[in-house]
């Protein structure tokens, strides 16, 4: 699906692996374990979509988002116009019933704009009263974006530094479809869709990682080369069981 522009061509959603998660960034949901870190990103929105992401980091720093709110009335990029206090009040009821939210510290991370009070009341101050807090995202466009490639660079054996549940449809339908700026060749085109983006973005910067070689997903036929020593299998099954952890999960 990759095509002219695309920002994040390297971005794979193969339902052959959403099970395996070899070479796919989207996979099958799973409970989240109680020990992992949880943050939640937000990007803000009344005519256009606000969006709201949930993050967990397992024990190696890999990033699996997990669940969304999506404020889009179903055409592409209008929005709901939702007050502030509605959308508060909706991540406080999701956060409070939510098995996989409930009961846990969540990191908020969000759009700095959010803190501008402007002569009034600030959105962070509003979403405070619903004992919804967030800290002030980092909003470096480029680094930002370029913590996001990383990410979604696959190792040897086709883990990526990030996942998403196959039910984040609104990330899985507009992250994969941004294209490069025309007038900053860059950066992202904010004309478009960009919400979800912005606010994995934040997240990302605040637990930011170090590049690491891409890799494209290679398929040994063992069964068909000269291997007496069964070395090569040997080491295929090695690289399979170096996560077989995850298949626990």
């Amino acid at each position: 699906d990759v095509f002219e522009g695309q920002v994040f061509s390297e971005f794979v959603d193969d339902p052959e692996h959403y099970e395996d998660r070899h070479f796919t960034h989207v996979i099958d949901p799973f409970e989240i374990p109680r020990e992992w870190t949880v943050y939640r990103g937000f990007d803000w929105g009344y005519s256009k979509p606000f969006s709201v992401g949930w993050y967990a980091f397992d024990y190696e720093g890999r990033e699996y988002r997990f669940r969304e709110l999506y404020g889009c009335t179903g055409e592409a990029d209008v929005g709901v116009e939702w007050t502030v206090e509605r959308v508060a009040e909706t991540i406080r009821e999701i956060e409070e019933t939510d098995e996989q939210l409930k009961s846990r510290r969540i990191i908020g991370v969000a759009d700095p704009a959010i803190f501008a009070a402007d002569g009034g009341e600030s959105i962070a101050e509003t979403m405070s009263k619903y004992r919804i807090y967030f800290d002030r995202g980092d909003h470096k466009r480029l680094p930002g974006k370029m913590q996001c490639h990383y990410r979604l660079a696959f190792d040897e054996s086709g883990i990526p530094m990030f996942y998403v549940f196959r039910t984040c449809k609104h990330f899985i339908r507009t992250v994969p479809a941004l294209i490069y700026s025309e007038t900053d060749v860059e950066d992202v085109d904010t004309k478009m869709e960009d919400h979800q983006y912005d606010e994995w973005r934040y997240v990302n910067m605040a637990r930011p990682i170090k590049p690491r070689t891409k890799h494209t997903e290679k398929v040994i036929d063992v069964n068909n080369i000269s291997d007496p020593l069964n070395m090569v299998r040997d080491q295929q099954a090695e690289k399979v069981n170096r996560y077989d952890f995850m298949q626990l999960l």
